[in-house]
């Protein structure tokens, strides 16, 4: 490798440093705005034994809010498997990953505006389709890192397939929640109860996709 292309690679090496700065600052933006989105008391002398009303007023914004740190704290971990994969970025592979974290704000905007005109097919779906969206390009920019040898050296051939097919699970699971949003006559209190608990089917995709992974990749 000439001078050039060594120039080249620390370039992109610097950028990935700069991506992953990026990735973490959008993360705890988000974080810091779910968190803003709990709604205070009413009043200020919140006593233990309101706590019910407080339960039954803003139920349905608390479920937001736990959802949305849920799906964060999943992609975080995940962009952090990922991009500490790779050893450089380039110009397709960083454009994919910025994309991703607009949409991930996307996401964010959809679980607000959910709580603020109330819970409806359509923003169940937005939620639905933003969280997909997230996953799979995630997905694309790892398949662009593969392709164009940006994965670090130490990185198997058999991890990065397993990594591949173990990350299909979440816009997976995100994409079987869409059709749920639908389900209007199972709304009760405002809950959309089939979309609600078709977030819980995750850790049985997990499983399976684990198992095809290990099944492929032996």
């Amino acid at each position: 490798m000439n001078e050039n292309e060594l120039g080249i690679e620390r370039r992109r090496a610097q950028h990935l440093v700069r991506l992953q700065r990026l990735t973490d600052v959008v993360y705890g933006v988000i974080i810091l705005q779910l968190f803003l989105t709990i709604p205070t008391p009413d009043s200020v002398g919140m006593r233990w034994d309101s706590l019910g009303d407080y339960l039954s007023e803003h139920g349905f914004t608390i479920a937001v809010v736990l959802i949305g740190i849920v799906f964060c704290a999943i992609y975080w971990l995940q962009s952090v498997r990922l991009l500490g994969a790779l050893q450089a970025t380039d110009s397709v592979h960083t454009t994919l990953s910025i994309f991703q974290l607009f949409f991930l704000m996307v996401f964010l905007y959809s679980l607000q505006l959910g709580v603020q005109i109330g819970g409806s097919a359509g923003t169940w779906a937005f939620e639905s389709i933003s969280a997909t969206v997230v996953g799979l390009l995630s997905l694309f920019a790892f398949a662009r890192a593969r392709k164009k040898g940006l994965l670090h050296p130490d990185v198997s051939g058999k991890e990065t397939r397993r990594m591949a097919i173990r990350y299909l699970a979440e816009p997976l699971t995100t994409s079987i929640t869409i059709p749920f949003a639908f389900m209007a006559g199972l709304v009760i209190f405002g809950f959309n109860v089939a979309w609600e608990f078709s977030w819980f089917i995750y850790p049985i995709v997990v499983a399976i996709v684990n198992r095809i992974a290990k099944q492929r990749c032996t």
